[in-house]
């Protein structure tokens, strides 16, 4: 009996030592609680800001690019999201942004990129990376737009540009049109010497890249697998106002944080030279594999840019065109006379290397100048045939 009642108040005194929390255990408690407590007001305040944002009808807004008007491509490893509107705002402009139903930055035309193949007139695609697409100025200001405006039905100018985009994307952005039955009768990319690094970076987010080997470039990551967090900010900002208002304001005070520290203006007007020679191989490759994707279509292709001839990558890219048997676009005419004038006026913003309205506006000065003689050299070579 003795060891029964024993067994029973040892029975009874662990139960009662359990029933009194551990101090332990009453922190954790207590941590909790404030955890839930801090959370629902934060859900509280966005919720709150949601609404109220929706009720004063306010608009989007974003400081980058990327996540608001583009969106994962297998193909390309992003591309340009059908329809996207909203105002682009850094500290060095505040414009309107759109893309038409094909996903490509608006430039004055209403037909479909589907039926360049059959238009009338000759039909130009201009490809490059922000400068094409339009970084820091409003719809109806590109070079694009530019273009189709000051041409007289001869020619039809699509902007393909896409920001960020490489030559290796570039590549696989003709290839995957090209193969949708899509087809200019020109393609005209539009060199930036930032093309150079982004060829061999297939990380940033995830994209087509080149990796040298011994002096050989090979295409990598085509197809493009997706990056989860990107489609998750992608699809927050398009249809949260909340969260895509504090992405604006962090990035704007990230962007002022960053061009503070660029205030040399030495820093700002520095032009990049690509001193790796990994960087030109794949440049080369990458405009080789285009060179014969367009011939293999019946496309005429030509690399433009507005270095001025003393400039040693507008040197080394003019050669490698030259040797590929590839038209290069001299752009720098309209370029050197503005800063031969007395008071030459700036063409990229003050901390934004990215050309300006004025910047649009000689590239679409040089290119339409650089058009008519690329088409009077394919007729004098003609008539000596």
């Amino acid at each position: 009996m003795q060891g029964a009642g024993h067994v029973k108040n040892e029975q009874h005194g662990d139960h009662g030592a359990n029933t009194s929390p551990t101090p332990a255990r009453k922190c954790l408690s207590r941590f909790a609680a404030r955890l839930a407590l801090v959370a629902g007001s934060v859900i509280f305040t966005l919720l709150a800001m949601e609404v109220g944002l929706r009720a004063i009808g306010a608009k989007p807004k974003t400081a980058t690019v990327l996540s608001t008007y583009f969106s994962y491509s297998s193909a390309t490893g992003w591309g340009g999201r059908p329809n996207a509107e909203c105002q682009f705002t850094t500290s060095d402009f505040d414009v309107f942004v759109s893309h038409d139903a094909d996903g490509l930055r608006h430039c004055g035309l209403d037909s479909a990129i589907a039926d360049d193949a059959r238009h009338t007139s000759e039909v130009v695609w201009c490809l490059g990376d922000s400068g094409t697409w339009g970084w820091g100025v409003d719809d109806g200001q590109t070079y694009v737009d530019l273009l189709n405006r000051a041409s007289d039905g001869e020619y039809v100018f699509r902007n393909l540009g896409a920001s960020g985009f490489s030559t290796a994307q570039e590549l696989c952005l003709l290839k995957d049109r090209f193969e949708r039955g899509q087809k200019p009768a020109r393609v005209v990319i539009l060199f930036c010497v930032n093309d150079l690094p982004e060829n061999l970076d297939g990380r940033h987010p995830p994209r087509p890249y080149f990796e040298v080997v011994d002096g050989q470039a090979e295409l990598r990551n085509s197809p493009t697998p997706a990056s989860r967090r990107w489609n998750f900010q992608a699809w927050m900002k398009t249809r949260s106002l909340a969260y895509n208002y504090i992405d604006f304001y962090g990035m704007s005070a990230k962007k002022r944080l960053r061009e503070w520290r660029r205030k040399d203006a030495a820093y700002r007007s520095a032009t990049p030279f690509g001193e790796n020679e990994q960087e030109w191989v794949a440049l080369r490759e990458g405009y080789r594999r285009i060179g014969a994707l367009c011939d293999a279509h019946e496309v005429r292709f030509a690399v433009a840019n507005e270095m001025e001839p003393a400039n040693l990558a507008r040197q080394r890219l003019e050669k490698t065109c030259r040797e590929l048997g590839i038209a290069y676009l001299d752009l720098s005419g309209p370029w050197q006379r503005n800063a031969a004038a007395e008071h030459p006026e700036p063409t990229s913003f003050k901390y934004d290397p990215h050309y300006n309205a004025l910047g649009h506006q000689l590239l679409a000065e040089g290119l339409f100048h650089e058009l008519d003689a690329w088409r009077m050299v394919e007729a004098s070579l003609a008539l000596r045939r």
